[in-house]
């Protein structure tokens, strides 16, 4: 082929094959995907400390059985103290609900008795039987389908019990070769373009990988300082409000809001003194969110990622609209990268507009007095 743009048109057809059909292959094996992916991350997390140990003339091999070895070390830990405190509890909060939902049900009736004619003139449930019959078939049917849901969850992930052999040994193998993955990955990008799409796909994974690894740092910190919190205050099952605290504190914004609704919750149904139990420890919730948002969480995570806080609640909410709660977790990362391949090709919006001085139009120019005037 002699003209060039041939050669172009061929690459172009070429490429859309080789991502359709790739596409199509990856489809067709999704099921097998997840614990390829979740070794993936693993490795891609540890890679910096991997070079940094590696810097200090330790062999990577070395440096990577060491890893296994405080994984190994902390998962012991876990089913010694760890995991038999939260089945306990989880027994005795099992062991609890009836007593809780009398309560929660005397609650409503001396709530009901007490507002009566309120609740009356604004067309509201006022007893017991009143919410039974108006919202007895969706109380039934949300029930019914919380069960079959969780019923689901657990029959389709037995199976998954293989990934806890897969996950170690696909991680250990991306461990050991990701320097030399990054390198013949780049060899499939067009020569004109490889040192920018490289210098750019790195600057993404940088912003990425930082922001998840820190992120799982302040959570792990926040869930266990949570956990010392609400078991001082006395708080019943504060294992497993820790713990849960701790997974939604990596949701900028709606984690410690639902984590304080849920801490009050509890209160109201354990402490004696209900309501201003409930507010103090709720309050306590609240000042160790500000605690951690202020100066733990900005220290362990670096600068910002950058973004708008209303782009931030956009990602969010976008995200738990498109893929639920693994979308919320991952959406503020993702619009940081996508903010980062924005700035990459249009390098003026990274200026702030704040400290640049802002340059004169010639009207203003002319109409400026000069030096020698002004001494004048």
């Amino acid at each position: 082929m002699k003209n060039p743009w041939y050669r172009t048109l061929a690459l172009i057809l070429g490429l859309t094959a080789v991502l359709v059909v790739t596409g199509r292959f990856l489809y067709l094996v999704r099921d097998t995907l997840p614990p390829f992916a979740i070794a993936f991350v693993i490795a891609w997390m540890l890679d910096p400390l991997l070079n940094w140990v590696e810097a200090r003339r330790c062999p990577r091999v070395l440096a990577i059985s060491g890893v296994y070895i405080i994984a190994i070390a902390a998962l012991a830990v876990g089913l010694l103290f760890l995991i038999p405190a939260v089945a306990d509890q989880f027994r005795q909060l099992s062991e609890d609900i009836p007593s809780y939902i009398q309560h929660f049900g005397q609650f409503a009736v001396n709530f009901m008795k007490k507002h009566h004619s309120a609740l009356a003139q604004i067309n509201a449930p006022t007893s017991m039987n009143d919410i039974l019959t108006r919202y007895g078939d969706k109380l039934q049917g949300a029930a019914s389908t919380t069960m079959n849901v969780i019923t689901t969850f657990l029959v389709t992930n037995l199976p998954k019990a293989l990934w806890i052999v897969l996950i170690p040994l696909i991680s250990f193998y991306f461990m050991n070769d990701l320097d030399r993955m990054r390198k013949r990955s780049a060899m499939f990008i067009p020569e004109i373009i490889r040192p920018k799409t490289v210098e750019m796909f790195s600057r993404v994974g940088h912003v990425f990988s930082n922001y998840i690894r820190g992120l799982t740092i302040v959570s792990l910190f926040y869930g266990t300082v949570m956990t010392i919190v609400l078991a001082a205050f006395g708080l019943k099952y504060s294992l497993i409000v820790g713990l849960i605290s701790g997974i939604l504190y990596a949701i900028p914004y709606f984690g410690p809001f639902v984590t304080t609704m849920i801490v009050f919750l509890v209160g109201l149904a354990t402490f004696p003194h209900g309501f201003v139990h409930s507010a103090i420890v709720a309050a306590s919730v609240l000042v160790v969110n500000q605690i951690f948002d202020m100066l733990i969480s900005p220290r362990i995570l670096g600068k910002s990622v950058g973004l708008h806080p209303v782009i931030s609640i956009f990602a969010l909410t976008a995200g738990g609209s498109l893929f639920g709660l693994v979308g919320m977790l991952i959406a503020v990362p993702v619009a940081a990268c996508i903010q980062e391949i924005v700035l990459e090709f249009y390098p003026g919006l990274k200026a702030d507009i704040v400290d640049e001085p802002i340059e004169e139009t010639p009207v203003e120019k002319a109409k400026k007095p000069s030096p020698d005037a002004s001494k004048a």
